[in-house]
């Protein structure tokens, strides 16, 4: 899958959410190699070099202010065409443990805020073109019952993809979301770290999550961020209201 030609984005502006690590930083790459200004979004400092097509925005995306904040100043910056949204957490507890500070938290970053901004980038920026977000297999198989909360957010990032799918068609706006398996990334890492300090063997634990994927290879945030790249470009002008894994056939 390649990349559009770097100049065929110049001057649009694409925001990505959860843009410190992970995933999120891989998207900013791959936008910034397509010819974005890239409005880089997180509470946490950036670890991705300096371009000078890069701004970073410090913001707690489940602050009451964050949609407006980030589309202000994404439309300070230009014609704002893109929203990748990666902001995300994930908690480890079984299902009957779960309590209400657990489900506000993870719900709230995962789901709530994701459709706050998603919203505001949709009513404000006529420029818009395309939303991506960011779910994962989880909303669509439980791969485990450890992170329950986390399951049921992504499900949540999935239905508010077709809805909002249906919502601008008319406009020529697509909508999709992305959903990784098991992904070489510090969340992945949380989650075994976190299940082993309930006891479980960590090398087990990995062993487990890779013995699940046909293609036996843990997957790259890049190959992640490629297929946010194509989502994103206009050889995906007629796909929306898609959930598109990218797990290495652990979900088919």
């Amino acid at each position: 899958m390649t990349n559009q030609p770097a100049d065929s984005n110049a001057g649009d502006v694409a925001i990505v959410t959860g843009a410190a690590g992970g995933i999120g930083a891989a998207v900013v790459q791959t936008l910034l190699a397509q010819g974005y200004v890239v409005l880089a979004v997180d509470l946490h400092p950036l670890v991705v070099p300096p371009h000078p097509q890069l701004q970073w925005l410090q913001v707690d995306v489940t602050d009451d202010t964050a949609p407006v904040s980030i589309i202000t100043a994404a439309i300070a910056l230009g014609a704002p065409s893109v929203l990748v949204q990666a902001a995300g957490v994930v908690q480890v507890a079984h299902p009957f443990e779960v309590d209400r500070a657990h489900w506000e938290r993870v719900m709230n970053i995962n789901a709530q805020a994701s459709w706050f901004i998603a919203t505001e980038f949709l009513r404000q920026c006529v420029t818009a073109r395309r939303l991506v977000f960011v779910a994962s297999t989880a909303g669509k198989t439980a791969t485990t019952v450890m992170h329950p909360i986390y399951n049921i957010s992504k499900a949540a990032v999935i239905a508010m993809t077709k809805t909002l799918a249906m919502t601008v068609a008319d406009r020529a706006v697509t909508v999709n979301c992305v959903c990784p398996g098991v992904i070489d990334t510090d969340m992945q890492m949380h989650i075994t770290a976190a299940l082993a300090a309930r006891g479980a063997d960590a090398t087990e634990v990995w062993q487990q999550r890779i013995a699940r994927v046909p293609m036996q290879r843990v997957g790259l945030a890049s190959e992640v961020a490629q297929m946010v790249g194509f989502l994103v470009s206009d050889a995906a002008s007629y796909t929306t209201g898609q959930a598109v894994h990218v797990c290495g056939g652990m979900v088919m």
